[in-house]
């Protein structure tokens, strides 16, 4: 994509709909204190941690 290097051998590669900054904008409204880390193959992490009943 984007004339880059394709993906490893006999791994799928499908353009994404979604764009980076669509997925965290819509992450950091539903889910407000949530951690990105960007992973190998336009992969991400999202962290979440509940926030505890009865405040802290």
């Amino acid at each position: 994509m984007r004339g880059g290097k394709g993906g490893p051998a006999g791994m799928p590669l499908e353009g994404s709909t979604t764009t980076w900054s669509e997925v965290r904008r819509t992450a950091r409204h539903l889910l407000p204190g949530c951690r990105f880390r960007r992973r190998l193959l336009r992969r991400y992490t999202l962290v979440w941690d509940k926030p505890r009943e009865g405040g802290p």
